[in-house]
């Protein structure tokens, strides 16, 4: 949504300047007139202020106060203040701050979810508006605090288990580089004093520059491929490819496919619709490939498709999710089907960040034993031969 900045005359006849968001410059003058204001100015604001992005564990630790601040009986703008007295200066805090702009205004929250320029994680501005609508916002808050726990629980024991391998390749990148630029050149040195003749002919020098080059080049290309953005020619060639990758490819495809599941559930049991879970699930799925094929099925579901039919053609999606939809949808129970398929998933990324672990320490050993006894056999060794023979 675009957003202006406008002067203004206020009711006392006061000069007011404020950059808000809204559908168009008509619209926020009508605005304007309805709060009393006089309109003197208004103007695009080239490039926007920017989106709060709310993190998942920032949704979570908002759910759970503002979950716990309805139940006890407070308004929704009283709770937003008081979060704001809580937490001063943190993501949330500028999140009930833009949030509260628009309630004053007279919106509703969902509205205001809608306006305020927050960007929120996958199921929370849907559901917070349904709970507003039905008037149970602070248990729907609640699901949305243990949906999110969830998550949080996984994503740790996946970054606990990553740490030592990180650390392992950080420290072995790092020995490389040091062996490559002050070790081996000064061994080149000590050769070519010993014998000249290495200085004309085709040295291992040669070979260990082109080397560092190509390895170097390959180095290079991997970083810009990870850090190109998802939604990029490059990104999404790089999301393809990842699906496509034994071992890692099906971990990355039953990790999108449980958080989808995860937000299928706790968005149909929550009321909404098949059709808005589906476009709001969509992107839990995290792999660019996987959302953009998920985000095709509302979609074709409006067609006249069933979705068990349509799962069952969709690409990188497992035999098991169209069997269960097709179930939920001949008993009528569409809605419940959704916990067993997260259960599937989050059975398997668990055995998956198991297995990981115990692998993860003999594979880095042998591998660094391998680089240990290359490096022995291409440099160590020939140079003390050289040097026993001219002893």
């Amino acid at each position: 949504m675009p957003n202006y900045r406008f002067r203004a005359k206020n009711k006392a006849g006061r000069i007011h300047k404020e950059i808000r968001f809204a559908e168009s410059e008509a619209a926020l003058i009508g605005s304007l007139r309805s709060e009393g204001f006089v309109p003197l100015a208004v103007s695009p604001v080239s490039g926007g202020i920017g989106k709060i992005r709310l993190r998942t564990k920032d949704a979570r630790e908002l759910s759970a106060l503002l979950s716990l601040l309805l139940d006890s009986g407070h308004t929704i703008i009283d709770s937003l203040n008081l979060i704001l007295q809580i937490r001063p200066t943190s993501r949330i805090s500028k999140a009930c701050q833009a949030w509260l702009r628009e309630l004053k205004r007279g919106a509703s929250f969902q509205k205001t979810l809608d306006l305020a320029p927050v960007a929120l994680p996958v199921g929370f501005k849907s559901l917070a508006g349904i709970g507003e609508m039905v008037g149970s916002l602070g248990a729907v808050l609640t699901q949305l605090d243990e949906y999110y726990g969830r998550l949080a629980k996984l994503r740790e024991r996946l970054g606990t288990a990553l740490i030592y391998p990180t650390l392992v390749l950080i420290v072995a990148i790092t020995v490389g580089i040091i062996i490559s630029i002050f070790i081996l050149p000064k061994m080149s040195e000590m050769l070519i004093v010993l014998n000249p003749d290495i200085a004309t002919s085709p040295s291992s020098l040669d070979n260990t520059s082109i080397a560092a080059i190509i390895i170097a080049s390959l180095v290079g290309g991997i970083m810009a491929t990870a850090l190109a953005p998802r939604n990029s020619t490059l990104g999404r060639w790089r999301a393809k490819v990842i699906l496509q990758l034994p071992i890692i490819g099906p971990f990355v495809r039953d990790w999108g496919l449980l958080g989808w599941s995860f937000a299928l559930e706790i968005l149909t049991v929550g009321g909404v619709t098949m059709d808005q879970s589906l476009t709001e699930a969509a992107g839990a799925a995290g792999n660019s490939r996987l959302v953009s094929i998920l985000s095709d099925l509302p979609t074709q579901l409006g067609k006249g498709d069933s979705l068990a039919d349509l799962l069952t053609t969709a690409p990188y999606i497992p035999s098991i999710i169209p069997a269960w939809v097709s179930i939920g949808e001949r008993t009528g129970k569409d809605s419940e089907i959704f916990k067993p398929i997260r259960q599937y998933f989050e059975e398997r990324v668990s055995r998956s960040i198991d297995l990981a672990t115990q692998l993860m320490e003999p594979i880095l050993i042998l591998l660094l034993g391998a680089g240990m006894i290359f490096f022995v056999l291409r440099y160590l060794l020939p140079f003390f031969r050289m040097l026993g023979n001219l002893a």
